[in-house]
């Protein structure tokens, strides 16, 4: 079952207040500062998600003016090790992908809503021949674990382009949100169904809507963990085309490292089709790197 995810439940003020009558009643102050301080963070960066929602134009560049944000295009992850393609091939042979290509029974091309729920749908199809129903998996040798809450509810965003209150044109959602086991680490896929053409170099204000929230609920879920940075991997699903995205913060900024577009079509060569599917699922399947413990680590 989903639950929509909703604001942390406390301020950092608030859980100051419990903190101080914990700490009076034999809670250690080291582990009492390191939750407030993720308390702080989750502050802060819902101040940043507060000012994406606010957002009128759901389309953004590099120039784009974000407060508190630092977007890094052209930049492969750094907190996640991709799975080669040739290891994809031979350790876990994973099947040849190709389009289905439009014929004279399906002679229209999908229109851009269409292409990618068609997308996701491929990408889910080839991610589980390598995903989490096998005991032996790749992705539980990862240690992929679906993300829950405490009430055993697998947690999501989304967005109507209905909603009496949203004035944006394209509808979003998570679709699945995985941790990590023994790592702070995040990866999640998204389904953007834009409707606009013209978008396809474009950072989308519901992308990082994604990444900064997901950072706030794993620090905020993690408060007793002795990690400061939680980096996030989003596999973006967008119009005839998916994009890798990481973010993470550094105790000032959310780092936003954007990958080149990854373009699907059934025009490419079968072979290229193939290569560019499991350069998306080497990141579905990524393995958790880098040092967590302290912001001073972070990569600039």
């Amino acid at each position: 079952m989903s639950r929509v995810i909703g604001r942390p439940k406390r301020t950092s003020a608030e859980v100051a207040q419990i903190l101080q009558t914990a700490v009076k009643n034999g809670l250690d102050r080291k582990q009492a500062d390191r939750i407030l301080s993720k308390a702080k963070m989750s502050d802060y960066l819902m101040k940043i998600y507060d000012h994406l929602d606010a957002l009128k134009n759901p389309y953004l560049t590099p120039e784009t003016n974000l407060p508190g944000i630092k977007i890094n295009m052209g930049v492969k992850p750094r907190f996640f090790e991709q799975t080669s393609e040739r290891e994809l091939k031979e350790k876990y042979n994973l099947p040849t992908f190709q389009l289905d290509p439009h014929t004279k029974e399906s002679p229209i091309p999908p229109n851009n809503s269409d292409s990618s729920y068609g997308l996701w749908l491929d990408l889910q199809e080839v991610f589980s021949k390598v995903g989490l129903l096998a005991e032996k998996s790749l992705a539980r040798q990862r240690g992929l674990e679906i993300l829950e809450n405490r009430h055993g509810d697998n947690p999501m965003m989304i967005e109507f382009t209905g909603s009496p209150t949203r004035t944006h044109d394209y509808q979003w959602c998570t679709k699945m949100i995985y941790k990590y086991k023994d790592f702070p680490h995040l990866m999640v896929k998204s389904l953007h169904k834009i409707t606009r053409d013209g978008t396809e170099n474009c950072i989308l204000r519901s992308e990082l809507m994604i990444l900064v929230r997901l950072i706030v609920l794993k620090a905020r879920k993690d408060e007793n963990e002795p990690h400061e940075i939680f980096p996030v991997l989003l596999i973006s699903v967008r119009p005839y085309q998916y994009v890798i995205i990481e973010a993470y913060f550094d105790g000032k900024y959310v780092h936003v490292n954007y990958g080149k577009p990854i373009a699907m079509s059934d025009k490419l060569p079968p072979k290229e089709q193939d290569r560019r599917m499991k350069y998306v699922i080497g990141w579905a399947t990524a393995q958790p790197c880098g040092k967590t413990a302290s912001y001073k680590d972070s990569p600039q």
